[in-house]
């Protein structure tokens, strides 16, 4: 196997896994590859020339973990010399049964001392003394400790931290407006729906109570408003006639009265 660069291979669906490992491998000036599924560690370590496998015992592949392909390359004549790391987190027990070269627990272990696993793993380091390292969980995923060996991530400024929070608040705000115009548009809706039927009864229920009354009134009206109308046109032409009739009888009276010839 080269001695340098070293190319590890990270076969891991997890994705603080490659956030732990990748800048503590990038920094060690080593390469690292990254699969999803236990077929393709295989092929992987087949085709290129990889120097260290991390693995997760629980990987997916058709049936096939993690662990059986750790199995499997300790195994085989051609790879049984090949280091293989179980990654690990929680309670998660390494497999029994299986020749690893050792674990490394991913949220729990600080940087120094995967760091120092790795470089034991591939010849680089000696055994590490027992009680040496503090076991308590490392840093979040992706950021390095403070106290980390020289090469690892600095921690993040408070700027950036601050930056981080103000746009997730801005995204959660800008969801939380467009839900609630979703809510308001829908809510103005039921309600004109509402008005709309509310108005709708009501207009049936006045029309089946009031209205055959209504428009009768209504025809009423309008049939005495054209018989006086009718009268009206009548009596503008028979009127004065009547009248001429009415002031010559009145006329002739009072010269029978008064004896006027």
């Amino acid at each position: 196997m080269g001695e340098s660069p070293r190319r590890l291979l990270l076969a891991d669906t997890t994705p603080d896994s490659r956030a732990v490992l990748e800048p503590l491998i990038k920094n060690a000036g080593w390469e690292m590859l990254c699969v999803e599924s236990s077929f393709q560690v295989l092929r992987t370590v087949r085709d290129a020339n990889v120097d260290l496998v991390l693995i997760n015992p629980d990987l997916p592949g058709s049936g096939v973990t993690g662990a059986d392909v750790a199995k499997t390359l300790k195994g085989a004549t051609q790879f049984r010399h090949l280091p293989v790391l179980f990654l690990l987190r929680g309670e998660r027990a390494a497999p029994p049964g299986i020749p690893a070269d050792g674990s490394i627990v991913v949220d729990r272990w600080g940087p120094a001392r995967i760091l120092h696993t790795l470089k034991q793993a591939l010849g680089l380091a000696e055994p590490a003394r027992e009680g040496s390292w503090d076991d308590a969980p490392g840093p979040p995923a992706g950021q390095a400790a403070e106290s980390g060996p020289p090469g690892a991530g600095p921690l993040p400024s408070s700027e950036s931290v601050v930056q981080a929070l103000a746009d997730l608040i801005e995204r959660l705000a800008t969801r939380l407006e467009s839900q609630l115009s979703d809510l308001l548009a829908a809510q103005e809706s039921r309600l004109h729906e509402e008005a709309s039927r509310r108005l709708a009864v009501a207009a049936q229920e006045f029309f089946l109570k009031e209205g055959p009354a209504a428009i009768r009134e209504e025809i009423q009206d309008q049939v005495r408003e054209a018989a006086g109308r009718a009268v009206r046109e009548v009596a503008r032409d028979v009127v004065p006639e009547v009248a001429e009739r009415l002031i010559a009888e009145e006329l002739a009276r009072l010269r029978r009265e008064y004896g006027i010839e």
